[in-house]
């Protein structure tokens, strides 16, 4: 449960982190069939693997956007001018070449 809580907190690790959690969650399992008078917590196990596959899929999901380009993202805003509206001395300048 700790390993898969921890892909919470890393974004690009947490298939790992997923995939970690599920192994220990399944070992845990076998450990239970193996001897379960020594060892309890199979709903705890099944808990781990849930968790696991939900912070998983979650962090798939989350697409990080592609970066604007810096052209677009820029915009000169003279003071007093809104933006989308060149001022007249800059559309002066540009007219002139």
């Amino acid at each position: 449960m700790v390993v898969a809580l921890l892909g919470l907190f890393f974004d690009v690790l947490a298939p790992l982190f997923g995939g970690v959690a599920v192994l220990f969650a399944l070992f845990g399992l076998y450990q239970i069939r193996r001897s379960p008078q020594r060892y309890k917590g199979r709903l705890f196990c099944w808990a781990a693997i849930a968790l696991a596959a939900m912070v998983t899929l979650l962090s798939g999901l989350l697409v990080t956007a592609p970066p604007v380009s810096s052209a677009s993202a820029h915009v000169n805003v003279m003071p007093g001018e809104r933006a989308g509206r060149q001022s007249s001395a800059i559309a002066h300048r540009s007219s002139q070449g």
